[in-house]
C-alpha cells in the first residue's frame, strides 16, 4: 500500500536499495543505519516531548558498525565525507582570515596614530585605516567544529555549542580508534570519560565501524562494562564488489543526510504525539528493556540506547517534516514503523553482543566459547579441523560445546557436516535490489519500510 503522505520516507528506502545494489549489504540494514545515523547527525536540534510541559528529550542513537572489511566502507564514508570537508574548509578559511587579520598590538597602535594625526586622516595609508577600524575576529571554526574523527586523537577541545548545539559526533573509523580511546579512559578530556564529566548541556554520540574480530579482542580486553557509551554494535556483512557507482544513484540516499544536516542548521522542533501513541511507544521501550533483563547482561550494555523506539519515531517524523508540516493522521503508521525497527535493530545487537561475549555453561563469558566463535568466523570448520586449534581439549568436549553455542544460536552445523557461525543477518528474499531513481522512488515505492531481519540472541 502507498501512502503519497510519506513520500520522503520512500525516496530513502530508494537510496537504500541503490546502496544495497552497489554493495551487496541488505537494503533493511542500510535503512536502519542511515536512520540511527541521522538521529546522531542531527544533534540536540530535535527532540521529542511526550507532553506539554514536559521536558524535551534530545534524540540520539549512537551504533558501532561491526565489518569484516579491511577499510571503513564506502556506504558510511558517503554519510560524513561531505560534512568533514564543509567544517575543514571553515576551519581553513577562518585560520587564513586570522593569519591576515591585524594584531591586537597593531590595532592599538594605528588608533593611537589616529588620534594624533586626526587633522590629517584623510591623507592616512589604507593599511594604517584599516587596522584602526579592525576588530578582534570570531572564532568560528570552534562554533562549527561538530565532527570529531578519532583518526585525530581522543581529546575533545571547547565543543563550541554557542553555534551548533551542545552535541558532538564522534566518528571511530577503524579499530585502531576504539584501542586508543578505551587506553585514554580515566585522562581528561578523553571521548569516553568527557560524556561523564562535562556539564549536562555537552553531549558526545559516537559512532562508527571496527574490524570484526580485532575488535572483538579489543572490546574482551576492556570488558563489557565499557561498552555502554558505545551504543548499539551491529554486525554488517562485508562490501561485495560494487557492480557500479554513479553520483545519480547515491541521490536519493545522500539527500537523506543533506536533510538532516540543514535540520541541524535550522530552530529546534519538537515531536508531540497524543497520548495514545505515547502510551504505544513507552510500551515498546518496557518491552526492550525487559528483553534485555532476561540476556542476563549488563543492563547498561544489553540495552544502551533505552529509548530507542522513541529515538526512531522522531526521525521517520524528522523525514516526513521534509515535504512540509507533516500530517497527524499518519503518526500512527510511523510509530508503528519505529517500533518494528527498534525490536530487530535491538535483537541484533543482544547476539553482537553474545557472538563477543559467548556465555558457558553457568552463562558467565567463556574464554574457551569465545575462541571457537572466532576460529570458525574465519572460515567453517569439521570438528576434526577444529580440534587440532586447540590444545588440552578433546574432540568430546568441543562437541559438547558446539552443542551448547548451537542452542544459544551462535553457532550451526551445516550438511557436509562442517561448523560456522551464522551471519547475523539474513540475505534479502528474492532477486538483489534493482536501482531507483529519485523520481521514481516517490511515485513507486511503497512507504512500508522493510523487515529487518532478526538475529538470535
Amino acid at each position: 500500500m502507498t501512502h503519497p503522505s510519506t513520500p520522503n520516507f520512500n525516496q530513502l528506502v530508494a537510496g537504500c536499495r541503490n546502496v544495497a545494489h552497489m554493495t551487496g549489504i541488505p537494503a533493511e540494514w542500510i535503512v536502519a543505519h542511515g536512520l540511527l545515523f541521522g538521529t546522531a547527525l542531527v544533534g540536540g536540534k530535535v527532540c521529542y516531548r511526550k507532553a506539554r510541559g514536559l521536558s524535551p528529550h534530545i534524540i540520539g542513537s549512537p551504533v558501532t558498525v561491526l565489518s569484516d572489511d579491511e577499510h571503513c566502507p564506502g556506504w558510511f564514508k558517503t554519510s560524513t565525507s561531505r560534512f568533514q570537508a564543509l567544517q575543514e574548509t571553515v576551519h581553513n578559511k577562518v585560520s587564513s582570515f586570522i593569519s591576515n587579520a591585524p594584531s591586537p598590538a597593531m590595532m592599538k597602535r594605528a588608533r593611537t596614530l589616529m588620534k594624533q594625526c586626526a587633522a590629517v586622516r584623510d591623507i592616512l595609508p589604507d593599511p594604517v585605516l584599516a587596522a584602526a577600524e579592525s576588530t578582534c575576529p570570531r572564532v568560528i571554526p570552534d562554533n562549527f567544529t561538530f565532527i570529531h574523527d578519532l583518526l585525530d586523537g581522543t581529546d575533545i577541545h571547547d565543543p563550541g555549542y554557542r553555534s551548533f548545539g551542545p552535541d558532538i559526533l564522534a566518528l571511530a573509523p577503524g579499530d585502531e580508534c576504539y584501542r586508543r580511546f578505551f587506553a585514554n579512559i580515566g585522562e581528561t578530556p578523553s571521548i569516553l570519560t568527557s560524556t561523564a564529566t562535562e556539564p549536562p548541556h555537552t553531549r558526545v554520540t559516537l559512532h562508527g565501524w571496527g574490524n570484526r574480530l580485532r575488535l572483538r579482542r579489543v572490546f574482551r580486553q576492556t570488558g563489557m562494562d565499557a561498552l555502554p557509551p558505545l551504543g548499539l554494535l551491529l554486525e554488517f556483512p562485508p562490501n561485495s564488489p560494487p557492480p557500479f557507482a554513479t553520483e545519480t544513484s547515491l541521490t536519493p540516499y545522500t539527500e537523506f543526510f543533506e536533510a538532516v544536516f540543514a535540520a541541524r542548521l535550522g530552530p529546534n522542533i519538537t515531536f508531540l504525539p497524543g497520548p495514545e501513541l505515547v502510551a504505544v511507544l513507552d510500551k515498546a521501550v518496557t518491552e526492550q528493556a525487559q528483553r534485555a533483563a532476561i540476556t542476563g547482561l549488563p543492563p547498561a550494555s544489553a540495552n544502551p540506547i533505552p529509548a530507542l523506539p522513541w529515538n526512531l519515531s522522531t526521525a521517520l517524523w524528522l523525514i516526513e517534516r521534509q515535504g512540509g508540516e507533516p500530517r497527524p493522521e499518519n503518526n500512527p503508521e510511523l510509530v508503528a514503523r519505529a517500533c518494528t525497527l527498534a525490536t530487530h535493530i535491538h535483537a541484533n545487537h543482544l547476539a553482537t553482543l553474545h557472538r563477543i561475549f559467548p556465555p558457558g555453561e553457568d552463562l558467565t563469558p567463556d574464554p574457551t566459547n569465545a575462541a571457537i566463535i572466532d576460529k570458525l568466523s574465519v572460515s567453517p570448520l569439521h570438528l576434526r579441523e577444529l580440534t587440532r586449534k586447540f590444545h588440552r581439549i578433546s574432540a568430546g568436549e568441543l562437541l559438547q560445546r558446539l552443542s551448547f553455542l548451537t542452542e544459544a544460536g551462535l553457532t550451526r552445523q551445516m550438511d557436509d557436516g562442517r561448523w560456522i557461525v551464522p551471519a547475523p543477518w539474513t540475505e534479502v528474499a528474492g532477486e538483489s535490489p534493482s536501482p531507483v531513481s529519485a523520481e521514481a522512488s516517490t511515485a513507486s515505492e511503497s512507504s512500508d519500510p522493510p523487515s529487518i531481519p532478526t538475529a538470535t540472541a
